[in-house]
């Protein structure tokens, strides 16, 4: 709070220092850089975390908690999901221990940083080291059958299986521990919230209703004497839903205040002109702020607003700059500063006209408008009678109010006998007592925070912000659409090179046998090798040729067969070009005996030689000089390679760009989605948040995953209508390719999402914002810029959000497969959350209250990404190939019911048959045992939640007003009755003991437990009646009252929110466009 104090010190003094004596340059240099800087800099931590003045370790989530239950939320979820994340991925070292240890992924396939090896693809044996005799037993160290595995934990591959699915479930059940404990904190922590920290927006209603006519005077005196706090609660029943009992008298009451007072004081209406502070005193109402329909007119000023404050800045800029060059030209000496101060003053005038052009060219609807007044034309009658077709609709919004109470009792009051106004028949029956005038029913809800208020939509119809919102989701998906086609070109252009990649056997295998004529050659011993020593004869027709062989290459001409077309062609030619593509047949087309044992006639290029020699130089060089170097070296030294060093640091690259195309769509479509947001015209900045946050998320999901997986996908959808021209990709499963390709994109994605955005806030924070500020503060001219300087942009939750969820999403989608993902995603939520602490303390400033709308949303679409996990995993451990699982024994277990003897065969093979997934297909893989626990687990879990939300939307409320009631007395009789007769009743009881609330106008003061610690850094002290209280820490002027050090705060001041009042003008945003269109309503619009 001392921030707040001392800027407000500064403010006084700087007031004086203001006053420039226009006979000379040094009374223009009073205001000097340093003071404007120590205002700014004070003017700032007001929107900071604990006001600024706490340093980064101290602080805590309840110091978060008093900027808005929606931002502790948002860290909550960030924080708690970084450790159960964390945790997550060490229930998956087992799994990922046993990935490194297989040998499905081959060095050709593997991916810069390795991740490929950590993955599921690298479970097996890749079938180019199965073609490798020299690295399979008996000869090597790797068991190629299958039969065993080489691993700390097991050499039974179906242990495996078991260990990594049992893994798994570990993970899967920590995610649902998360799920049930984070949903009790966060209920818990906005029911604390609720009660504890306090907002304008807890002593406020929203009145809803009011007749066009209504006055303030009417709706302080109607709310006044409802709930006047010296008169005994009433309350009126509603049965059968229409039908409103007499108003009775309540016998006990929940909660006893101890202090209740009218208001004395209003020091908090002070310079607000939209209300008459006489009509407070004296009663228990504290403000009644209305919202008038403006027609647009809001909208339309604060368009121009920005443009009109900039020239404000500018005309201010050039009134120093004019004084400076009278003052310098009165001595010679001063010639080079007068010629300077020349300049910065034809520069600020043309940045002033270019502004003013900006300004006449926004305001051109307003112009008609100004005609009228300045012409003596009655312009709002005229506007009124413009739009008198509309005005029906928005009559609602034309009758809306914002009542703040002085005690929280009389809100709750309030809030009680409203309760069932926004019902349809409950308000059209209203009791009389309760309508304005006796005849208006009015609708009231609790107020949003005042900052939180987007006034300029409170007259847009629910029925017009429908068909924005429907508009804005058309367009959206159609920019889905377009991602989706620019991602798929990029992985098209990666698909590309692979497509000119060999078959995997040809080097191990089927190049070496077509070179020694058969398939009985010595492997360790037959190399392919470059001969620099041997010159090729030049071709004009190729490029460069180089003498590429075998050791022992054997000249024997193979009997080629007859009656084919084409022949088989055999490319033994030792001088091999780059460039040529002449196709060549490997030694199965020549033999029809090897045909015959299954082996299959293939083709091959014959500049393949050239990628079999590279292949194995840059795995053997890499491995001896490391990524640099290795590479280096065989580009100097290996001149046959130098084509394909080129083509395989593409391949590389395409990876990492497929990556960057996804971050850079990302950061396209977050833009665009916040202008479609703010068409949206949603009455709150947390509903606008949520509408960005859900958009955002969605698009990012899509992209990072959804696309890329559909992109590369091939399923069998000919007979299905809208997805048979789609999914034509390489993969009808989570094969082996699948995870060094797909998943190491979607992988590398993650990691530059988990790093690049929080690295570029830590360089703001630490780099950017200190150069920027210092090399700019000696240009400032007003100390509106300076503040505007230091001020930091705001902290905004809609933007910070989607990044967590989509890490989150997309983790829990592939971890199965990818358990790397897991420690990803637990850095990226750490960082996220340190980083996000860090900026609020340090740069960004904190200006909207969110409430709880966002993070109910969150916390109820969790639970679904545990089933979609749980889904995927089944799916990838349902892949044979990779990971060896026995059959269920379904047989005997349905004879064990009666079933007959090949019951069972007989249903699966019809399963088979309509599945059109084929051998890739759901029904193969639930007859796997471990694919068969992960479909349980998901049924259950989705069963779970949707048990769960009938439950709670449906049964519990019924239940909560039947047979929880009687439940209810039984356990309060027990809890209070006496264990013996002998003993006495309390004299108090314990729902009716008086308690200290604060009250909104007086000194503020709150009932705490005796173990309660004050926070002293920002004020707080306990008293000698164990009460709360907050005094000022220095002397300050507060709204032109002196204020100082130790005088108590009033309930106003303490408060915990940008903006205390809900006076339209009280929010700096809209300060200037109301004070336009009061100008308009009194006929005096100024020129500009």
């Amino acid at each position: 709070m001392s921030a707040r104090i001392h800027a407000g010190r500064l403010e006084d003094s700087g007031s004086k220092e203001q006053r420039h004596d226009d006979s000379g340059i040094s009374s223009l240099e009073e205001e000097s850089t340093d003071l404007m800087v120590g205002r700014a800099v004070a003017l700032s931590r007001l929107d900071r975390l604990a006001f600024g003045q706490k340093r980064f370790l101290d602080t805590n989530m309840n110091d978060i908690g008093d900027l808005g239950i929606g931002i502790l939320l948002y860290f909550m979820l960030s924080k708690y999901l970084s450790i159960t994340v964390f945790l997550m991925g060490l229930s998956s070292l087992p799994a990922m221990i046993l990935n490194i240890y297989g040998h499905g992924i081959t060095d050709a396939l593997v991916d810069p940083l390795g991740l490929a090896y950590t993955s599921l693809g690298n479970q097996g044996v890749h079938e180019e080291i199965v073609n490798d005799s020299s690295r399979c037993l008996p000869r090597g160290a790797i068991d190629c059958s299958g039969e065993t595995v080489k691993t700390p934990f097991t050499s039974n591959p179906y242990t495996v299986s078991w260990i990594i699915t049992v893994s798994d479930c570990i993970a899967s059940l920590i995610f649902l521990v998360f799920i049930v404990v984070f949903r009790s904190i966060a209920h818990r922590a906005i029911e604390t919230h609720l009660h504890e920290n306090l907002t304008p927006a807890k002593y406020a209603v929203q009145v809803k209703g009011l007749p066009q006519d209504v006055t303030e005077k009417e709706v302080v005196e109607h709310f006044n004497a409802l709930y006047d706090l010296t008169k005994p609660e009433m309350i009126h029943r509603l049965y059968c839903y229409c039908c409103w009992g007499r108003r009775r008298r309540v016998k006990r009451a929940k909660v006893r205040v101890g202090n209740v007072s009218v208001v004395k004081n209003v020091d908090h209406l002070d310079g607000l002109t939209s209300v008459t502070p006489s009509l407070y005193v004296n009663t228990w109402i504290a403000e009644v702020s209305f919202f008038r329909p403006t027609f647009g007119l809001l909208r339309s000023f604060l368009t121009i607003q920005s443009v009109s404050k900039q020239i404000e800045e500018s005309e201010q800029i050039c009134a120093i700059l004019r004084k400076r060059v009278v003052y310098y030209s009165r001595d010679l000496k001063h010639t080079s500063r007068r010629e300077r101060a020349e300049r910065e003053l034809k520069k600020a005038l043309h940045q002033l006209q270019k502004l003013e052009q900006k300004c006449k060219k926004r305001s051109k609807p307003l112009l008609a408008l100004q005609a009228d007044v300045t012409g003596g034309k009655n312009a709002l009658g005229r506007m009124k009678d413009g739009i008198s077709l509309v005005k029906n609709s928005v009559s609602s919004a034309c009758g809306t109010a914002f009542v703040v109470f002085n005690n929280l009792e009389s809100r709750r009051r309030c809030l009680q006998d409203y309760r069932y106004s926004t019902w349809r028949y409950p308000r059209r029956f209203q009791p009389t007592c309760l309508r304005l005038r006796g005849t208006v029913p009015l609708q009231i809800t609790s107020a949003p925070d005042p900052s939180n208020i987007l006034w300029e939509n409170l007259e847009t119809t629910n029925l017009e912000r429908f068909f924005r919102r429907l508009l804005t989701t058309l367009i959206t998906i159609l920019l889905l659409l377009i991602s989706f086609a620019i991602i798929s070109a990029a992985q098209t252009a990666q698909s590309a090179y692979k497509s000119r990649v060999p078959p995997s056997s040809l080097c191990e295998k089927s190049l070496p046998a077509i070179y020694y004529g058969s398939e009985n050659f010595n492997r360790r011993n037959w190399n392919l090798k470059w001969y620099s020593n041997v010159t090729c004869p030049h071709n004009e027709h190729a490029s460069a040729r180089y003498y590429i062989t075998y050791n022992a290459v054997n000249s024997t001409q193979i009997i080629e067969p007859t009656g084919i077309t084409p022949a088989p062609v055999r490319c033994t030619e030792p001088c091999v070009s780059v460039d040529n593509t002449t196709t060549c047949s490997t030694l199965a087309c020549f033999d029809q005996s090897l045909q015959d044992k299954g082996e299959t006639c293939e083709t091959y290029q014959a500049n393949h030689v050239v990628y079999c020699l590279c292949v194995s130089a840059v795995a053997s060089s890499i491995e001896r000089y490391g990524w640099y170097k290795g590479l280096k070296i065989l580009w100097d030294d290996f001149l046959p390679c130098r084509a394909f060093l080129t083509k395989y640091l593409a391949k590389n690259a395409l990876i990492f760009l497929a990556a960057t195309i996804i971050v850079t769509v990302n950061i396209m479509l977050k833009s665009i989605l916040r202008a479609f947001a703010t068409f949206e015209r949603h009455s709150s900045e947390s509903a606008k948040a949520s509408s960005i946050v859900l958009k955002t998320f969605s698009a990012q999901f899509l992209n990072t995953a959804v696309i890329v997986l559909v992109v590369n996908a091939s399923l069998n959808l000919k007979h299905v209508p809208v997805l048979k021209g789609i999914m034509k990709g390489k993969f009808s499963d989570f094969e082996r390719e699948w995870y060094p390709t797909v998943g190491v994109g979607i992988t590398t994605s993650m990691l530059l999402n988990a790093i690049i955005p929080q690295l570029t806030l830590l360089l703001q924070i630490g780099v950017f914002s200190p150069i920027l500020r210092r090399w700019k503060r000696r240009t400032v001219r007003t100390q509106e810029q300076m503040n505007a300087l230091y001020a930091g942009p705001t902290f905004d939750i809609s933007v910070r959000y989607p990044l967590i969820l989509n890490s989150l999403f997309v983790t829990m989608l592939f971890f199965g497969g990818a358990p790397i993902l897991l420690f990803i995603a637990s850095l990226a939520a750490a960082l996220t959350y340190w980083a996000d602490k860090l900026s609020i303390i340090h740069l960004y400033g904190v200006k909207t209250t969110y409430d709880d709308e966002l993070g109910e949303f969150v916390i109820g679409f969790i639970p679904w990404t545990l089933a979609l996990h749980l889904a995927f995993s089944m799916w990838m451990y349902g892949n044979p190939m990779l990971l060896k699982s026995s059959a269920w024994n379904l047989e005997s277990f349905l004879q064990s019911f009666g079933l007959a003897r090949g019951w069972y065969s007989s249903l699966l093979e019809k399963a088979l048959s309509m599945d059109f997934l084929g051998s890739h297909g759901l029904i193969i893989k639930l007859t796997r045992s471990n694919a068969f626990v992960m479909f349980i687990l998901f049924v259950l879990v989705v069963a779970g939640i949707v048990l769960f939300k009938v439950w709670t939307r449906a049964f519990l409320p019924i239940f909560a007003r039947t047979i929880a009631i009687p439940i209810r007395l039984v356990w309060k009789t027990i809890c209070t009755a006496r264990v013996f007769p002998e003993d006495t009743w309390p004299s108090t009881p314990r729902s009716s003991r008086e308690v200290i609330m604060p009250e909104y106008t007086a000194l503020f003061r709150k009932s705490v437990p005796t173990s309660f610690q004050a926070d002293k850094m920002l004020g707080f002290s306990v008293d000698a009646n164990g009460e709360l209280i907050r005094q000022w820490q220095e002397d300050t002027i507060r709204n032109g009252i002196q204020r100082r050090a130790g005088d108590r705060m009033r309930t106003w001041e303490a408060l915990q929110a940008p903006i205390k009042s809900y006076a339209i003008e009280a929010n700096e945003k809209y300060k200037v466009a109301v004070a336009r269109i009061a100008a308009i309503k009194t006929s005096q619009l100024s020129p500009r």
